[in-house]
């Protein structure tokens, strides 16, 4: 049966400020066990690595994308690392980077916004109510 990851224990193996359990992380990681990473679980990570912690967007992408690449770890991969890849490659915050994956993984084009960060992104029309 999978089982949930939380924030908290990610934040542990990333920043390795904790060895003793950052080590049994990287063998959970390692294991066969099934593991479910969610959105929000995904986005927690960003805010506190981002804010808490200051760690570069750069960093940040290549830290998530790797663990969502992982074979036994379930996520909602190809949105979510489509929106590391903007996050990394933008000057736009997490939630942006996530609405703009979404909308392009959605088939769709168009968003509703006054954020202007979003015309950055040409695939994505951002439209005012």
């Amino acid at each position: 049966m999978p089982k949930v990851l939380d924030t908290n224990v990610i934040i542990r193996y990333l920043l390795n400020d904790d060895v003793k359990k950052a080590d049994k992380v990287e063998s959970l990681l390692k294991s066969k066990d099934k593991l479910i990473l969610t959105d929000v679980v995904v986005s927690e990570a960003v805010w506190v690595l981002s804010s808490y912690y200051e760690v570069p967007k750069r960093q940040i992408k290549e830290w998530l994308s790797s663990l969502l690449i992982l074979k036994n770890v379930k996520a909602n991969k190809s949105l979510l690392l489509g929106a590391l890849e903007y996050y990394g490659r933008l000057s736009v915050d997490w939630i942006d980077a996530y609405l703009i994956s979404f909308v392009l993984e959605s088939n769709l084009k168009e968003i509703y916004s006054y954020d202007q960060d979003l015309d950055k992104v040409k695939l994505v029309t951002r439209k005012e109510p």
